[in-house]
């Protein structure tokens, strides 16, 4: 599993997180600002999935820095 990359916003941890009507997804956030790059859209069923979303958004969030 990839590590997780920190918040591109203030460079705190990000935390998993259940998101959905139901809490039948996961996204990750930023433990400190509560930040996240990712899209409603790109809530993901497992961690593993919410962990590559994160890191590809906080990626491309450094790109523009």
């Amino acid at each position: 599993m990839p590590d997780v990359k920190p918040c591109p916003k203030c460079k705190g941890k990000p935390e998993p997180r259940r998101v959905g009507d139901m809490k039948q997804f996961w996204v990750f956030f930023c433990s400190v600002c509560r930040y996240t790059p990712v899209k409603n859209c790109e809530a993901r069923s497992t961690i593993w999935g919410a962990k590559r979303a994160w890191n590809r958004r906080a990626g491309e969030e450094d790109k523009h820095d």
